[in-house]
């Protein structure tokens, strides 16, 4: 598979005191991916995917707020972000499919999950700066969309030196 991509996301930053800010987003990415073929092997009539290329395009625009408190020796940092995207071009979840024994036949369209157009991104995090070089943090991140959902929950320690 050979991908490229190409992408420019422009925000304007409001502080909201010395340590509390919102920020508002706007964004396009495009994406496309040159898939190879594939052959099924196995079972009497195998299938041969064919070539093709797939190609996407997103816009977006959300906002991000943070706002730091000071909890003694420590900082505690909360985030959360909100997005909405409009996905255009191949989000149909389709393969180009012919059999193995036939491979200039007719060419068959296998459906699977569709991505859908819309999507809405939904999340957020803590920080908490123990020292000025080591950092805790964990944080979600939700996508929704029509027929999908995707939940990813994340922790970890960055130590700067």
């Amino acid at each position: 598979m050979k991908s490229w991509s190409l992408g420019a996301q422009a925000g304007y930053t409001v502080p909201l005191g010395q340590s509390a800010s919102v920020e508002l987003q706007g964004g396009v990415r495009h994406v496309s991916a040159k898939l190879g073929g594939f052959t099924e092997t196995g079972g009497p009539n195998p299938l041969l995917g064919r070539d093709q290329t797939v190609s996407r395009t997103r816009a977006y625009a959300g906002i991000e707020a943070q706002a730091g408190v000071a909890l003694g020796g420590l900082t505690l940092t909360p985030r959360i972000h909100a997005r909405v995207a409009h996905d255009s071009g191949d989000a149909s979840g389709t393969a180009d499919l012919v059999f193995v024994s036939a491979p200039n036949g007719p060419v068959m369209t296998a459906v699977g999950p569709g991505v859908g157009s819309t999507v809405a991104e939904l999340g957020g995090s803590f920080d908490v700066a123990v020292s000025g070089n080591v950092h805790l943090w964990a944080g979600y991140d939700g996508t929704f969309r029509n027929g999908a959902q995707s939940h990813a929950a994340k922790a970890g320690v960055t130590v700067a030196f």
